[in-house]
Formats: C-alpha cells, structure tokens, sequence
C-alpha cells in the first residue's frame, strides 16, 4: 500500500489550472472555424486538428491540445457544426498502481474550484474508486474525474452547456437511424 501522507508537488500548479479554468469560462467560446485558433492561443494552447473518429458530419472536428508552458501535455479538443464543444484536459498522471500524484491533484483542484465556485452541482465519490464534480459556471460545464485504475489521472473537461445539448440530441438521432 502506498503512503499517501508523503509530500507531493503538483505540476502544474492547482492555481495555474484554476487560472486557465476562469480563462475558459469568462472569454467567450468560438463560435466558427476562423476564431478557434486565437482562442487557443489566448488560453497557451497549440491546436493540432486531426482526423478524429467523430458522428458523421462534415461539421464535426477535434484534435491534439498542446499546452505551452504549463506544465503538462496531455490535452484535446472537439467542435460542432464549428463552434468549440469542448477541452480535455489530462493531469497528475501517475503510474500504474500508484494513485497519491492523482488523488493529491484531483483533491487539490477540487477543493480550489469550490473556493472559487461554490459547492459543486453534482459530486461523487464512487466507493473512492472514481470521484467527480461537475459545476456549472455561466455558459460552460467544468468536470473535474479521477480516474485511478490502470494508469490513474485527473481529467478536466470543459464543455459548452448549450452546443453540448445539441450534439447529443444529434447523435441520438444518428443512433435511431
């Protein structure tokens, strides 16, 4: 069993994460192909757009987030009918079998979102296994997941509420087909 009382430094910073996330959700999202690349590099992001295994629509499109200069690598985003839908990002990654990087970021990062935002509107600690909160914040939707089996990580994911909707009332109608 590993000691999760020892001392463990976050990269990148909870307050450089919450940072972004209030960047996220006070700019406004793109809403076409033409201001998703400013609104990347107004956040620190390069966009990689990539073939992305997506609902067929020629509207649809996703890609590789690289973060310049935070402190971590892992990031994607995805769009619909041009207008951003969402930005994952994947944090405190550990190795397999060990969770205290992940469990350390996810309590670190939750706890200042709810400083700053409030309770969250849905938590959930699932046996411990895999914790969650969601909050919504004006327009945008914050999850925050940790996810410790195989090789555990945090997950954050930001996603406009409204084209959300859309996108699943879309794709349902594509599963009924």
């Amino acid at each position: 069993m590993e000691d999760i009382t020892e001392e463990v430094r976050l990269t990148p910073a909870p307050e450089v994460v919450t940072g972004l996330i209030n960047l996220i959700v006070t700019s406004p999202w793109p809403k076409g192909e033409g201001e998703r690349g400013e609104y990347f590099q107004r956040l620190g992001f390069l966009a990689a757009e990539s073939p992305a295994d997506l609902p067929d629509s020629p509207s649809n499109a996703g890609g590789e987030l690289l973060a310049t200069g935070m402190g971590f690598t892992e990031g994607s985003w995805m769009s619909f009918r041009g207008g951003l839908l969402s930005i994952d990002l994947f944090l405190y990654k550990g190795l397999q079998g060990t969770r205290t990087l992940t469990v350390t970021g996810y309590h670190a990062l939750q706890s200042q979102l709810a400083g700053i935002y409030g309770a969250p509107l849905n938590e959930s600690l699932a046996s411990g296994e895999h914790p969650s909160s969601t909050w919504h914040i004006q327009d945008i939707s914050i999850e925050l997941y940790s996810h410790l089996d195989r090789t555990p990580v945090v997950q954050l994911k930001a996603s406009h509420i409204q084209r959300n909707a859309s996108y699943k009332d879309f794709t349902t109608s594509l599963s009924q087909n």
